[in-house]
């Protein structure tokens, strides 16, 4: 009998700016593996703002750069009265996010 092929899942919970909190973890973390913590996983989701880090983490991003984006734009996406645009202002950080995961794609490994 041939053993089932496993997949390592990393889920992301959602929670506004409270994807800081997801995001340090996952640095400390990374830190103690010594390389990006995207590279051990199969698959990477989220909801809402993990799944904009989920995002980040998939393109090769490392958990610094998600971290000073939230950082620094977070009075900006999650405000506490934004429009009923339907993405809760996470355009700012996603179109940051695909930004800085573009420029930092390694199009040699493609």
């Amino acid at each position: 009998m041939v053993a089932p092929k496993t997949y390592r899942i990393l889920a992301l919970s959602g929670g506004g700016v409270r994807g800081l909190v997801t995001a340090v973890w996952l640095n400390r973390l990374e830190q103690k593996l010594g390389a990006p913590i995207g590279q051990f996983f199969d698959l990477i989701a989220g909801t809402s703002a993990g799944s904009l880090t989920a995002c980040a983490l998939a393109s090769g991003m490392r958990t610094e750069a998600i971290i000073s984006l939230y950082r620094d734009r977070s009075q900006d996406i999650f405000r506490s009265h934004l429009p009923d645009c339907g993405v809760g202002g996470c355009g700012f950080l996603a179109r940051d996010l695909m930004r800085l995961a573009m420029m930092q794609k390694d199009w040699n490994r493609c």
